[in-house]
């Protein structure tokens, strides 16, 4: 396990799929969120959902690594499906595994398990009643670390005011009274930077935490998302059967490095 929650979410994902189809037990190694070199600071976040595994940290077992060859199977390529990886009986699995072929037909499943242990807060429950009360759709704006970080700009850039405005465009034509709850990393630069049409809320900023923002976007009726894991799965978890979902055509910048068409199912609009 590494990263932030979305990915998280897709390393998780993929461990319930093979421990029902093998009729297993499913283990998570936390490792890497206990080491010095976790550069990122980001912490395991999957303990406040229903998840059904338990935890371990691989670094403490006697031998491990001394094993490692012959028990770990290692992602070959970012966002594509491997369909051998279904029927693997190597016992580790190290990568992100962002494709919903590895688990979609575990969606009920998973749906339940990254259901909060403890509900919403104060804040989050009177979001929740106004987003299940409107016409309520989510716009996830990522900036943070694709902004600041050298290396996840090059690698990820970001999504442009225009395609947002192209978004709420698309949605402001096939839906009436659309209101707007944003989520974002930086909700400064959007009230500077994005022009809504109709009412607005912003979610983030209010002390809720991430689970809780990804929950709250999983209860809007529509999703405009960014080229970001975290809104991915807020929206992928959305049970809306009308859902319109806007996901931005060019997932990641630099395209010479992985192939990203697979990640969008392809019931979601791509601009």
């Amino acid at each position: 396990m590494y990263g932030g929650l979305g990915n998280q979410m897709f390393q998780y994902s993929l461990g319930r799929s093979l421990s029902l189809k093998k009729e297993s037990s499913l283990w998570l190694d936390v490792s890497w969120f206990r080491r010095v070199g976790n550069k990122e600071n980001r912490p395991y976040c999957l303990n406040v959902f229903n998840i059904k595994c338990k935890e371990i940290n691989a670094c403490l077992l006697t031998g491990f690594f001394s094993l490692f060859k012959k028990i770990i199977i290692k992602e070959k390529e970012f966002y594509k499906f491997d369909e051998n990886i279904l029927k693997n009986n190597k016992r580790y699995f190290d990568g992100y595994w962002q494709n919903e072929k590895y688990f979609k037909d575990i969606r009920e499943e998973l749906i339940k398990d990254f259901t909060l242990k403890n509900g919403f807060s104060e804040f989050a429950e009177k979001m929740n009643q106004q987003i299940l009360s409107s016409n309520s759709v989510s716009l996830h704006i990522r900036r943070g670390d694709y902004v600041q970080n050298q290396e996840a700009n090059k690698f990820h850039g970001i999504c442009s005011p225009e395609y947002y405005s192209q978004a709420m465009n698309l949605i402001e034509q096939k839906i009436e009274n659309p209101h707007y709850f944003v989520f974002s990393d930086e909700v400064g630069w959007v009230r500077e930077n994005i022009k809504f049409n109709y009412p607005v809320d912003f979610v983030s900023g209010n002390s809720i935490s991430e689970a809780e923002e990804l929950s709250l976007m999983s209860k809007c009726k529509h999703n405009i998302i960014a080229n970001s894991s975290f809104s991915w799965w807020g929206t992928w978890l959305n049970t809306s059967p009308e859902k319109i979902v806007i996901a931005p055509k060019k997932w990641i910048e630099n395209t010479d490095l992985a192939d990203a068409s697979d990640l969008i199912p392809k019931e979601w609009i791509k601009i």
